[in-house]
């Protein structure tokens, strides 16, 4: 069993946290970032880009939730 530090557990608690608000306010963010790339952390949108990896350079490695917005719901095929 691998056993996590307190601050593995803390940050994984506040990335779940981001996670929820996120989804709790995509419509919201849809509006204004639809088509992109936003990292959240701590309940806040700290970049936004259309491109992945000009976004993760943006945000320098900093802990953060990074979700593609999509302007229209995906169709899914099962």
């Amino acid at each position: 069993m691998v056993q996590a530090s307190g601050e593995e557990v803390t940050r994984f608690g506040q990335l779940a946290d981001d996670s929820k608000w996120l989804m709790e306010n995509y419509d919201q963010i849809k509006k204004d970032y639809g088509g992109e790339y936003v990292a959240v952390r701590k309940r806040q949108i700290i970049g936004h880009d259309e491109d992945l990896t000009k976004l993760r350079d943006k945000v320098k490695g900093a802990p953060a939730v990074i979700r593609y917005i999509y302007r229209k719901k995906p169709l899914l095929i099962l």
